[in-house]
């Protein structure tokens, strides 16, 4: 099975946004060059679901967040971009995903503006729980 940013990271670069993983979409890093980038991280979620007996565990809910940096002094591009982001993941309901069912995604807020780094760009920020079937 496939981590969860692995998942999504590969579900963004389907959107056709012209972003592709290892260019411009990284996972758990949001390194200094390029400048505009897609980060997708994972941080703690909800506890898991357990089946009766010997199943074990059924369905985890990790949390998923997405950021989005733009050009130096570009605010309306990666805002544009994270609300399309923000938009079209929870479109995935009931969806196999790099090989793992996705119950759903569900963003836990709208987008926000993050932090403008020393370099005048400005991140934006989302975060989302992922429901999904443990193999």
């Amino acid at each position: 099975m496939a981590t969860l940013p692995e998942d999504m990271a590969d579900k963004i670069a389907t959107l056709g946004l012209g972003y592709v993983v290892g260019r411009d979409i990284f996972i758990g890093v949001l390194p200094e060059r390029p400048d505009a980038v897609i980060g997708v991280n994972e941080s703690g979620g909800q506890a898991p679901e357990f089946g009766f007996g010997d199943d074990g565990l059924k369905h985890e809910t990790p949390n998923l967040q997405i950021v989005v940096r733009g050009a130096r002094g570009d605010y309306s591009g990666p805002r544009a971009l994270i609300q399309t982001i923000y938009t079209e993941l929870p479109k995935i309901q009931g969806e196999t995903v790099g090989g793992t069912y996705y119950h759903m995604v569900k963003p836990s807020q709208s987008p926000f503006p993050m932090t403008r780094d020393d370099d005048a760009r400005v991140v934006f920020a989302f975060n989302a729980l992922c429901t999904r079937t443990v193999a």
